[in-house]
C-alpha cells in the first residue's frame, strides 16, 4: 500500500475509548492472555513503542481490543502483531479503528511498508478492506 493509499484513521464507536500505553495509568490490555509481566517483557524490546501500543476500551475502561505496532526504523517496515478485538465486542469497527491509527502512526515515523499475518478470514477481510494487497503468502504446518 502507498501511502497515499493509506486509509484515514478513524475514530471508535460510540461508547469506546482509543488508547496508548505512553502514560499507563492500568495495567497492560494483553496481560489476560499473556500474563502479568507482559508489559515488562514488552519493555526489553529494543523496538518496543509504547505510543504503537494500542487499546479501545468501553466507557467503563474494560478492554474491548488492542493492537501492537511495531516499527524497524533501518528497514522502514512496519508489523502489526497481536491484533485482538474481544468475541463480545466484534462487528462494530473497533479492529478497523486499530488498524487506521496505527497505520498513521507508523507513517508518521517513517514507515513505508506494513507486515501483517492473520489467521482467520475475517482478520484478511479487514485488511483487504482497508486497501492492502497480497504480495506473498506462506502455510504454516502443526502437529
Amino acid at each position: 500500500m502507498r501511502a497515499e493509499d493509506r486509509p484515514d484513521a478513524v475514530a471508535p464507536a460510540d461508547g469506546f475509548t482509543l488508547v496508548d500505553r505512553v502514560r499507563a495509568s492500568s495495567p497492560h490490555p494483553m496481560r489476560h492472555r499473556n500474563g502479568e509481566a507482559v508489559e515488562q517483557r514488552l519493555h526489553q524490546c529494543s523496538l518496543y513503542d509504547p505510543s504503537l501500543d494500542l487499546a479501545v476500551e468501553t466507557a467503563a475502561g474494560d478492554v474491548a481490543g488492542y493492537a501492537l505496532f511495531w516499527l524497524d526504523p533501518v528497514t522502514g517496515v512496519g508489523l502489526v502483531e497481536p491484533m485482538r478485538v474481544e468475541d463480545a465486542y466484534q462487528r462494530r469497527g473497533l479492529a478497523r479503528a486499530l488498524l487506521t491509527e496505527g497505520l498513521a502512526r507508523l507513517q508518521a515515523r517513517g514507515a513505508h511498508r506494513l507486515k501483517v499475518g492473520y489467521a482467520t478470514e475475517a482478520a484478511r477481510g479487514l485488511y483487504v478492506g482497508a486497501g492492502f494487497r497480497v504480495t506473498a503468502t506462506s502455510t504454516t504446518y502443526r502437529r
